[in-house]
This record gives structure tokens, sequence and C-alpha cells, in this order.
């Protein structure tokens, strides 16, 4: 695996928990953020955003086959983090979606490099 998967399923996952995490944590009884509980929608569409082109790219570097594999296993890993990580989840997806972005420059950046 490269860095440009790497940071793909990174900014899936996040992208999951962004769009999950509340519905979830009304249903569980979990503490919501301050940032997940005011901007909602903000959180949601940020996590659309980031899911379907994180997704692309993993069909599109993996195959068909196997990026959607890694896409629904980034579905399931997110719910595992909810449940696991409970309101410490809030702070572990934003620090994904950033190391996603570091990654990915990185990544980008020794690719282009050739």
């Amino acid at each position: 695996m490269n860095l440009l998967t790497i940071s793909s399923a990174l900014a899936v996952t996040a992208g999951f928990i962004f769009v999950m995490y509340v519905p979830t944590a009304l249903k569980s009884g979990i503490p919501i953020g301050k940032l997940f509980l005011t901007r909602k929608s903000w959180l949601v569409t940020i996590g659309w955003l980031m899911i379907i082109p994180a997704g692309i790219e993993l069909i599109s570097l993996l195959g068909i086959l196997f990026g959607l594999g890694l896409t629904i296993g980034c579905f399931v890993m997110s719910g595992i983090l909810i449940s696991t990580l409970k309101s410490h989840t809030q702070i572990v997806s934003l620090l994904m979606a950033l190391a996603s972005i570091i990654i990915w420059i990185v990544g980008g950046a020794t690719v282009h490099a050739i």
C-alpha cells in the first residue's frame, strides 16, 4: 500500500465518523461535543465530501472489488471506533482527517517528484 491509499482510507473512515457520530451518539447516550452538536450539517457535508472522492480514489488505485471492500471496511471500522472510543471519537476523527491531509500531501509530493 502506498501513502495515497492510506490517506484515502483515513479520509473515508473519518468521513463516515463525521456522518454517523451524532445519530449514533443520540441513540446510545454518548456525549456530543460542541463542534459536533452546533456544526452538524457542516460536518455531514464535509464527511460526504471526504467519503466520495476518497472512495473513488481507493477504487481507482486498488480496483473495483478491493476498493469497494476497503470502503466498506472503513464504514465498519468507523462504527467500531464510535462504539469503543465513545466521546473521544470526535477528537480522533478530527486527527484522522488532519493526518489524511498531511499523508496525502507527502504522498502526492513523492509521486510527483519522480
